[in-house]
């Protein structure tokens, strides 16, 4: 239908329940402009180092994140960037809900047996340049993921995995070789959508100590800062407007591909990680709060669940 001159789209999912139907309603703004890397919540460093192994147009790149957590809009921001005029680029998903110029996009079928697994093995024979598989949820998508981008092609696709790590372990899981994957991989980055407080009704607060114990806050109890929104007519007294993203990234280097490829265990990768400088989910979260963009109280929500 068109409101406002504007082309808004409706997707629908019901579930019969002991009490009726149960909707759900997905309003889609087919004109509205995806959000660029810049707007997602990346930290400035991560954002340059995802751009330059996009440009080089080589190897896998691995989005982490439980449903519902904005995985798809990161892969569509990082898909923006490239050009494709000048490459071609091809892409699964599940439903080609916004469309981009000159990218060849194919949505999935489960009805006639088209699947993330079938469209990423015909992309190999199509010459790509780019590709991008929205969910990577099966041993031979994973494969097929990761044949395409040993043999030259730049791939980066989502995984249902709640850290960095994880996912790496889940691709492990799933068969891929070691050094396969060691060779290929360039980056993963798990990510969470937290509620940002509303600017019209944000106040300073005093955290419980509990909430504080259970984030690893403790040492911080006096020290810094934390806000929470009271709720105001702005945003449905809520206490919040908007979502961002928050975002933990695993780069592998020469020395972490060593250690993969070596066959440590995901524990001792994830260590090596931290030691060179990787935040994890919590700590950024953390910091998020500190400076008042969430609140303790919706960090606990989406990370302690």
């Amino acid at each position: 239908m068109t409101v406002g001159g504007r082309e808004i789209s409706f997707r629908l999912t019901s579930c019969p329940t002991i009490h009726g139907e149960k909707l759900l309603i997905r309003i889609l703004d087919r004109q509205s402009e995806l959000l660029d890397l810049s707007q997602l919540g990346l930290a400035a460093d991560d954002q340059d180092r995802i751009k330059h192994i996009l440009s080089g147009m080589n190897g896998l790149i691995i989005v982490a994140a439980p449903p519902g957590n904005g995985r798809t809009t990161t892969l569509r921001a990082m898909l923006g960037q490239l050009d494709p005029k000048n490459c071609n680029i091809l892409s699964v998903e599940k439903s080609a809900d916004y469309e981009f110029e000159a990218v060849n996009q194919s949505p999935v079928d489960p009805l006639s047996g088209f699947s993330f697994a079938q469209a990423a093995a015909t992309f190999s024979s199509l010459d790509p340049d780019a590709v991008m598989i929205e969910e990577i949820r099966e041993p031979a998508t994973a494969q097929a993921a990761l044949e395409l981008a040993f043999s030259g092609s730049l791939v980066w696709g989502g995984i249902n995995a709640p850290s960095a790590p994880d996912a790496i372990a889940s691709l492990l899981d799933m068969g891929l070789e070691r050094y396969a994957l060691a060779t290929t991989l360039k980056a993963v980055t798990a990510q969470r959508t937290v509620r940002k407080i509303c600017p019209n009704c944000k106040q300073q607060i005093q955290p419980a100590a509990e909430l504080l114990e259970k984030l690893g806050l403790q040492s911080q109890q006096n020290d810094s800062p934390f806000y929470a929104g009271q709720g105001c007519s702005s945003c449905s007294n809520s206490g919040y407007c908007g979502r961002v993203g928050i975002f933990e990234t695993l780069w592998l280097d020469a020395h972490l591909a060593r250690r993969l490829r070596s066959g440590a265990d995901i524990v001792a990768v994830h260590q090596a990680a931290q030691q060179a400088g990787m935040q994890s989910l919590r700590q950024v979260a953390c910091d998020r709060a500190a400076s008042g963009l969430t609140s303790l109280e919706e960090i606990a929500r989406v990370l302690l669940a």
